[in-house]
């Protein structure tokens, strides 16, 4: 522990050093940056407007599209729930019993300090 702590310790001679950092880097915050042509939607590359409104009706519309979509939704619960075996599991299993010994199967006095057994196995 004094090790550790020992190299841990600045010196009274330390001087921190003289580090050119530029004013302005690039992702900083403050001026946005103008959208690049691939941040644009693929439908507003289009510059015609009736084209525009075609697109929008017919993925709005589009009743096979929805269909995939659901079918592509189903495989991926479908691929999860498969994926689920390998996740970990917990079982537990309690046994009770009064006044009889279920190891070697032999009845005890029913008096009043008759021993009772409780048995308990958990699993992960």
């Amino acid at each position: 522990m004094l090790l550790l702590l020992s190299s841990c310790k600045v010196g009274p001679n330390y001087k921190r050093p003289i580090v050119n950092v530029p004013a302005a880097f690039r992702g900083a915050q403050g001026a946005a940056q103008q959208a690049s042509f691939a941040d644009l939607p693929w439908w507003e590359v289009f510059r015609d407007e009736s084209l525009k409104e075609l697109i929008k009706t017919s993925l709005a519309n589009n009743y096979d599209l929805d269909a995939a979509i659901a079918r592509v939704e189903q495989a991926r619960q479908i691929a999860a729930t498969a994926r689920s075996e390998y996740f970990p599991a917990i079982n537990y299993t309690s046994a009770t019993t009064y006044g009889h010994n279920q190891f070697i199967n032999s009845p005890a006095s029913n008096s009043a300090g008759a021993p009772g057994f409780f048995f308990g196995v958990a699993s992960a």
